[in-house]
């Protein structure tokens, strides 16, 4: 043990009762569950000011109300869709499903030709002003370059 410095005694011999009652102390190291409740609930991060902003923004919404003046005819335009989708699908069954047919028999596979004919003529005029963008940006660095190294040295 560590000898005091006053008389060459150790804390037990200086004051043994003490020393007992200091040895009986249950441990200062706090528990898990007991420091999350009493400290870290009493941690409070700063918020940042355009997050107060919103949060206080959307509270004021949703505390008076508002919300559901903005809620209420989403729900009924939902409804009224839905709705009216199903009564069209009824009346109109035969059409949509000449429809449904026609698109995928004739529709899509034209479309998609079409797409594919105009995808491809892109692809080769990009490809084309994409090699002189390319190279004229090269050509503007190689000159940007050498302009600074000129700059750069220093005259004599």
């Amino acid at each position: 043990m560590e000898r005091s410095m006053r008389n060459g005694l150790t804390p037990a011999e200086e004051d043994p009762v003490l020393h007992q009652y200091l040895t009986t102390l249950p441990s200062f190291t706090p528990a898990t569950s007991l420091f999350e409740e009493r400290v870290l609930a009493r941690v409070r991060r700063p918020v940042p000011g355009w997050l107060r902003q919103v949060h206080g923004a959307v509270r004021g919404f949703a505390r008076t109300g508002r919300v559901w003046l903005v809620l209420g005819p989403l729900a009924v335009g939902s409804v009224i869709s839905i709705t009216a989708a199903v009564i069209v699908a009824t009346v109109y069954a035969s059409d949509v499903g000449r429809f449904f047919t026609w698109l995928w028999g004739e529709g899509l596979p034209t479309a998609w030709s079409h797409t594919r004919a105009d995808f491809t003529e892109a692809a080769a005029a990009v490809s084309l002003t994409f090699g002189t963008l390319a190279s004229s940006a090269g050509i503007l660095l190689l000159c940007g370059w050498g302009l600074y190294r000129t700059a750069r040295v220093r005259p004599r």
